[in-house]
């Protein structure tokens, strides 16, 4: 399932990846998947984003280490970390920090506090 990050909250796409591209296109919004296995397919979009959590933070480095392996130039600039903020959160937020706003990391259960 695709899902549009809007307002600071998730609103599910049901359709095909090219479809759920072209809606996030047209709304200049952010497209998120939190499966490994779809955000291959939508990882050319420029605002595709992956939502980072518990239960597949091993499929992250998956897909990292799979973009090596194959030297492919897919890659995500946007991920919504929904975790506790651990040393993988540090690494990130380090990562975003140095790439000078090639990458953006949002806090997902900060900005869903802050909202409401």
């Amino acid at each position: 399932m695709f899902y549009l990050y809007d307002n600071h909250d998730l609103k599910p796409l049901p359709l095909s990846p090219s479809d759920a591209i072209g809606v996030a296109q047209f709304c200049d919004g952010i497209l998120v998947t939190n499966k490994i296995e779809e955000a291959v397919l939508i990882a050319s979009y420029a605002k595709a984003a992956f939502l980072l959590h518990s239960k597949n933070v091993s499929s992250l480095f998956d897909y990292w280490k799979l973009q090596i392996k194959h030297k492919t130039l897919k890659e995500f600039h946007i991920i919504l970390y929904a975790g506790p903020k651990n040393c993988l959160y540090r690494f990130l937020k380090g990562v975003a920090w140095s790439s000078m706003g090639s990458y953006q990391l949002i806090d997902f259960f900060k900005t869903r506090r802050d909202a409401v």
